[in-house]
């Protein structure tokens, strides 16, 4: 039997400025502990990407998957509540954000290989 849907799926890169801080491992661990904070609030996947031995500046990649039955609309306005919320509970401040929803169609099969 073969069965199919759509996929919705977010890819993210948030920029971040840790101004003033004094050492990699301060930064370091306040990026985790956003990145759980992120997970638990919105069921993000999220961690740091690029400019992990930078004192100062950090570089957060995220992604996010959507049932099926989610609207395009409401997948933007999740992504939307997630950046508003990371600008709020972020102890650095927000440089940059990228993100994009990707949809798939996607076709399933009887479970047997190829």
């Amino acid at each position: 039997m073969t069965t199919s849907g759509t996929i919705r799926y977010a890819l993210g890169r948030i920029e971040l400025d840790f101004y003033n801080n004094t050492a990699v491992e301060k930064k370091t661990h306040a990026i985790r502990e956003l990145c759980e904070q992120l997970r638990k609030n919105h069921n993000v996947s999220a961690r740091e990407i690029d400019a992990e031995e930078a004192i100062e500046y950090g570089v957060l990649g995220f992604s996010m998957i959507f049932p099926t039955r989610m609207s395009t609309a409401t997948a933007q306005d999740r992504i939307e509540k997630l950046m508003k919320e990371l600008e709020e509970i972020s102890p650095m401040r927000v440089v940059r954000e990228e993100w994009d929803l990707f949809e798939e169609m996607l076709e399933a099969g009887d479970g047997s290989p190829p």
